[in-house]
């Protein structure tokens, strides 16, 4: 027999509860990094990333923000270096920018708030709704050839936009449904009687 957690799931029934289909594709993700630093000269910028949210800082990489001295002006740089010495305490890696254009009335040590930019190319992506949550596990729904829903379990990377990145348990071409997943759950837990 089949698993008890597979759904046989009816056009009726989908139509019901509106589940949609995701076709599992590769794309590239793009990501802003929300960073605070300190103004060294009217042009450099020091964040101190942590190491967490390093993979997302490129040299060359693109920032934008404002300094705390003109809230109001929206500046754009470039990342030119990414110390190679991890703080222990932070848990931080100094990050130094350089900007475009420099601050007007620059005031030494000022704050600058911002975001760092990144694309990362070619990551597998699926829409949020297609993720249920379900205690320590992330969880998709894989839909196969005769519209049977198997759960599997997936391991998520970065959130951004209404997508996750995926890391692993998906791979190209794999077809999920979107949409009201807790009540495919509900159902699958009622007929296994859980």
């Amino acid at each position: 027999g089949s698993m008890p957690n597979e759904i046989q799931i009816s056009d009726t029934q989908k139509s019901l509860v509106a589940i949609g289909k995701y076709k599992v594709v590769r794309m590239d993700l793009e990501f802003s990094l929300a960073v605070s630093g300190r103004m060294q000269s009217s042009r450099e910028v020091v964040f101190q990333i942590y190491e967490s949210d390093l993979q997302l800082v490129k040299k060359d990489g693109e920032f934008s923000g404002s300094p705390s001295t003109s809230p109001n002006e929206l500046l754009v740089g470039k990342i030119k270096s990414i110390d190679s010495f991890l703080d222990p305490s932070s848990r931080t890696v100094r990050v130094v920018g350089i900007l475009d254009e420099p601050v007007d009335n620059f005031i030494h040590e000022s704050a600058f708030h911002g975001e760092i930019l990144a694309v990362k190319k070619n990551q597998l992506v699926v829409p949020e709704d297609a993720v249920l949550h379900a205690g320590e596990k992330d969880l998709v729904y894989l839909v196969s050839e005769d519209n049977t829903l198997k759960p599997k379990s997936i391991i998520l990377g970065k959130r951004t936009k209404g997508s996750y990145q995926v890391i692993s348990g998906l791979k190209d071409g794999d077809t999920i449904s979107t949409g009201p997943n807790f009540l495919i759950d509900s159902e699958a837990k009622i007929r296994s009687g859980q």
